[in-house]
């Protein structure tokens, strides 16, 4: 059985021209003080790396396989994949801040020995709270091990979601 989660990236081309309009507005204000050439670049470079920077899309589970396939996508489209089997990853799902206007929300931080795979976070790369709570419940399912922290009070209790 598979179970795929798709993030609702609202308007990526929204992204790319406020990136743009941004780093043209910088370049006038700031590039006069500092020279323009090297404000220029600075600027270039920043706007190359947003572009670039690949951001979660979709996590796929396979119950049968117990695997988590990620695929990230970037601004430009280009996409990657990645498979990881269930018992080489843990993840913790808790309160954090996500800002200082959102206050503590639920947060999905899913790691391997290595490396952190993905942090779903709500409201940012277009992941919802309800999406975040099923894929928290999906990992349990496929036997993903859970850390918690003793004695911390900001863990989220993870609850069958009625599909």
């Amino acid at each position: 059985m598979t179970k795929t989660y798709i993030a609702e990236i609202k308007k990526p081309l929204f992204y790319l021209i406020g990136a743009v309009t941004l780093s043209l507005i910088l370049t006038v204000i700031v590039g006069g003080l500092i020279g323009l050439g090297v404000f220029l670049v600075l600027n270039l470079l920043s706007l190359i790396y947003q572009l670039r920077t690949f951001r979660p899309k979709k996590l796929v589970f396979e119950f049968n396989n117990k695997s988590i396939t990620l695929t990230n996508t970037n601004l430009l489209g280009s996409e990657s994949q990645d498979l990881y089997k269930a018992s080489d990853l843990y993840f913790t799902y808790r309160k954090r801040t996500v800002s200082r206007f959102q206050g503590y929300r639920d947060v999905c931080i899913i790691d391997n020995k290595i490396k952190t795979i993905v942090v779903l976070t709500p409201d940012q790369n277009g992941w919802t709270d309800e999406e975040i709570r099923k894929i928290a419940s999906d990992l349990i399912k496929i036997g993903t091990k859970r850390i918690t922290e003793k004695y911390s009070d900001i863990e989220v209790t993870i609850v069958e979601p009625s599909d």
